[in-house]
């Protein structure tokens, strides 16, 4: 008779937490599809944004599976070397709210490879620093749009092997931590 009594609690306990994750699954979904539904009636909304990223794969993946997404970069009249194409790329992502932008960059300027090899003499030393210094106002740009994106709940991805120097730079590690 216990055993009856147990395996009936048992029972119980198992329909009570399956009714509640029901429920809150069912909210959940309810949530998601207002929210898809309001960002659909936004024409400049934006599932992906990829920005310097060279083969562009994951905007032509995107396209495939009907997300909303835009390639920014030279090819498409945004050239993020320039003060104009980081103010393009600014307006863009406060525009369209992307829900993923993709951040990419050279990392021939940042690779441990490139500091230990090409600055053997002071020339080439100046040379590094100096493409450096320009790189690091698209540091500064990569940085403010991590923490939008961030503070405004969405997401954002840094193209960037982990060897990479630019992780060592103080905009990227003052940003570092915000999500």
């Amino acid at each position: 008779p216990n055993g009856i009594v147990g395996h009936k609690r048992q029972i119980g306990d198992f329909q009570k937490v399956n009714s509640i994750l029901t429920a809150e699954v069912a909210i959940h979904e309810a949530r998601l599809s207002k929210e898809v539904a309001e960002r659909e009636n936004v024409a400049s909304y934006l599932d992906i944004l990829e920005c310097n990223v060279s083969d562009g794969l994951l905007t032509s993946t995107a396209r495939e599976h009907s997300l909303r997404s835009y390639r920014a970069g030279t090819d498409v009249g945004i050239d993020i070397g320039t003060k104009a194409g980081r103010d393009a790329l600014r307006a863009t992502v406060a525009r369209a709210k992307p829900y993923l932008v993709v951040l990419g960059f050279s990392n021939s300027t940042w690779s441990v490879i490139n500091r230990r090899i090409n600055t053997r003499s002071p020339a080439a030393k100046q040379k590094l620093e100096d493409h450096r210094a320009d790189d690091r106002d698209y540091l500064t740009l990569i940085a403010e749009l991590a923490f939008l994106q961030a503070s405004e709940g969405r997401y954002f991805l840094i193209t960037c092997p982990t060897s990479s120097e630019a992780w060592k730079q103080s905009m990227i590690t003052s940003s570092q931590g915000t999500n």
